[in-house]
């Protein structure tokens, strides 16, 4: 992970049940957001785009995939960690 990136996701997925259904939020997306850049997200009502902050802000995690916030790996930290994370991070 390259230091200037703020935001890094790889080959994010996120899937979850609603009844019988298998929804597949996210499906193998990728992105970087360097460092002091604005980035707008965009798209229809269920393309996932909320699923994707939840990921990127440590409150949900990923199906499979990695997510690398100012450089700390999320899709690996415990749930206690996750929080430590959202509490100090600025």
């Amino acid at each position: 992970m390259v230091n200037d990136v703020t935001v890094s996701c790889r080959s994010l997925t996120k899937r979850y049940r609603q009844g019988d259904v298998e929804v597949h939020a996210l499906d193998d997306l990728s992105l970087e957001i360097p460092q002091h850049d604005f980035a707008c997200l965009s798209g229809p009502s269920g393309s996932g785009k909320s699923t994707l902050l939840n990921v990127i802000g440590g409150l949900d995690t990923p199906s499979s995939g990695e997510v690398y916030l100012s450089g700390q790996r999320l899709d690996t930290m415990s749930k206690g960690e996750l929080a430590d994370l959202r509490l100090n991070h600025r």
